[in-house]
């Protein structure tokens, strides 16, 4: 039986992989995947995440995040019907978090993830505070995983994720 921590770390792994599509962790391909604004938007989030959850509560942070995927999307020409990459980032790192912290067996298997993803951000609403605050405490430990693996794959670290805020903090004053 695997531990919940390492569950948390293999499903972090896993999305941090998919997200780049790294076949193999050499320095060049990774230089290569910090170049595109999906992989480095996911790596932003892995950052954002924990901070968001603390200050404004995990079902306001879920409901942001679905939001900018949903948003960014529908503001793709409607002739293409595709995601922009930052739009894309923000579905993958719902999806991969979603994974982590909601356990298999509570999945339905009937409909798709993306529909029960959206039904599981509604019923949050409702959801007793000691749930939400054991769904709360396991999106934090998980968020742990997704960052270490931003850091040390994506090459993503803090220090980059607090420029990017602050110069949009100047862009809007």
């Amino acid at each position: 039986m695997k531990r919940t921590q390492q569950h948390y770390a293999e499903i972090a792994y896993g999305g941090i992989i998919g997200i780049a599509n790294l076949d193999d962790l050499t320095l060049e391909s990774i230089a290569q995947k910090q170049a595109d604004p999906k992989v480095t938007t996911y790596g932003r989030l892995c950052h954002r995440f924990p901070a968001m959850v603390r200050h404004n509560g995990l079902q306001l942070t879920l409901v942001f995040f679905y939001a900018k995927a949903n948003v960014d999307s529908s503001s793709a020409s409607d002739s293409k019907k595709q995601t922009t990459p930052v739009a894309k980032a923000y579905e993958c790192f719902l999806k991969d978090m979603y994974e982590a912290i909601v356990p298999l067996h509570h999945r339905p298997q009937s409909i798709s993830a993306s529909a029960h993803l959206q039904q599981w951000i509604h019923s949050m609403q409702t959801v007793s505070p000691l749930r939400y605050y054991d769904m709360s405490r396991r999106a934090l430990d998980a968020s742990v995983w997704f960052k270490r693996y931003a850091e040390a794959i994506l090459q993503i670290d803090q220090t980059a994720v607090e420029d990017d805020l602050t110069s949009m903090v100047e862009e809007h004053a």
